[in-house]
């Protein structure tokens, strides 16, 4: 932890009194050593000790300050060795078409995994990461963690930072992974706690990808049509006007979208059964005299950005609490 040596008797005591309290930490605790937060937490902790003077703990802050920058050039003097030696590991893009040399360089992020360089476009690898996260079977999410799309191994939580903080600074981080960060890249917490953000994810890559002969989306036009009145509404109606009518299979899929997230909102399933009325007579039946309100007008984007902010403010209020 110390590269330099002092001869000064109280600074080592203090060091002693530093390593103690190391040494006291439980076995998760020391696993989350390595944070810049956590270790100069630590730092706090002896100079706050009243047992030493003023000009003491000055002194150790003097050693500490001195020792860090000397960790720094060693380190990157370690690396700049280690790139040297270095093999590039890849030479195309991740869709294997591009030549990665021919790319923008400050459009890359590198990755060093022992003596291999990988590296990755911002714009694919944020792309293939997403992807991962808010990754579902059908309705239900079920995420997955990241992984090098070479050697199909999971990226370590080092990787992940140095992606996320690369993206980050290049203003092409999603919510999604900014969620992940912020749940310290455990998948448990992170799906656990931004549960209902995946699942509207899930919902919408689902429902876009029907097709007209599907029979899910009979199903659930059955089941709206059932909640209203079930002998109003003819669904083979509605499965001939699917076939007939291009843009009508548009509108339903931004309804069924609106229906699986909202099915349990009374106030907002009515207006749900309303469109899914107004649908109906305009596309099925005879044009609709009234104007009825309707979800169609959400702004799907704005309305994962804002769950996923409340997700933020949660996180934080409940750090608070511990």
């Amino acid at each position: 932890m110390f590269i330099i040596i002092t001869q000064n008797e109280t600074i080592n005591q203090l060091i002693d009194m530093l390593k103690f309290q190391q040494s006291m930490k439980t076995t998760n605790r020391k696993k989350n050593y390595n944070k810049i937060k956590e270790k100069y937490r630590e730092y706090n902790l002896v100079l706050d000790n009243p047992l030493y003077d003023d000009n003491s703990k000055q002194l150790f802050k003097e050693f500490i300050e001195k020792n860090e920058k000397i960790k720094s050039i060693c380190y990157k003097f370690y690396f700049k060795l280690k790139n040297k030696v270095s093999k590039t590991a890849n030479t195309t893009d991740i869709y294997l078409t591009d030549n990665i040399e021919d790319m923008n360089p400050n459009n890359l992020i590198t990755i060093y995994k022992k003596e291999f360089i990988w590296r990755f476009d911002m714009d694919q690898i944020s792309k293939l990461i997403d992807k991962s996260l808010y990754y579902s079977y059908g309705l239900f999410p079920e995420p997955k963690l990241p992984k090098n799309p070479f050697t199909n191994i999971e990226f370590n939580p080092y990787e992940l930072y140095k992606i996320h903080s690369m993206l980050k600074s290049n203003n092409k981080s999603s919510i999604y992974f900014d969620l992940f960060r912020l749940y310290k890249f455990n998948l448990f917490e992170f799906t656990e706690n931004c549960y209902l953000i995946l699942k509207q994810k899930s919902i919408e890559n689902t429902i876009k990808d029907y097709q007209k002969d599907d029979i899910e989306i009979l199903e659930d036009m059955e089941d709206i049509a059932y909640s209203i009145d079930p002998d109003k509404f003819c669904i083979n109606s509605i499965k001939t006007a699917l076939d007939t009518k291009p843009e009508y299979l548009s509108k339903i899929k931004r309804l069924l979208i609106n229906y699986h997230i909202y099915l349990h909102n009374t106030k907002k399933y009515q207006c749900i059964k309303n469109h899914f009325v107004d649908l109906y007579h305009q596309y099925v039946d005879y044009p609709s005299q009234n104007t009825i309100n309707s979800l169609d007008d959400i702004d799907i984007d704005t309305m994962t950005f804002e769950m996923g902010i409340t997700s933020m403010v949660t996180h934080r209020r409940s750090r608070r609490r511990m």
